[in-house]
């Protein structure tokens, strides 16, 4: 008789260094705007990376799989891009997902 062995999978946390490598892969000049962390770890990474045209920018934004604060949610762990003219989002995707442990990336 079989006993199965239920296999849980562990929840990597990423580091702020693990981001801005993936970031800093696909873009060059990002600054850190904003982050914020729980006693679990790293939960919300903003990166700002300024356009070509004057008044627009592209930001990073990671956030941790789970519920944070009021607003701050997500279903997976991921890096999505959301490109900016003004203050006004214009267009975005997602860049990255943590997949059974590991960063899987988006084909673009």
């Amino acid at each position: 008789m079989e006993n199965p062995i239920e296999e849980k999978q562990i929840e990597i946390i990423p580091e702020k260094q693990d981001i801005l490598e993936i970031v800093n892969n696909l873009v060059e000049g990002s600054i850190v705007v904003r982050e914020k962390s729980d006693d679990i770890g790293l939960y919300l990474l903003e990166i700002r990376v300024n356009g070509v045209d004057e008044g627009t920018y592209t930001e990073y934004v990671y956030v941790r799989e789970g519920d944070h604060e009021p607003k701050i949610t997500s279903i997976t762990s991921s890096i999505y891009s959301v490109d900016y003219e003004g203050d006004v989002p214009v267009g975005g995707s997602t860049i990255a997902n943590v997949i059974n442990g590991a960063w899987e990336m988006v084909p673009r």
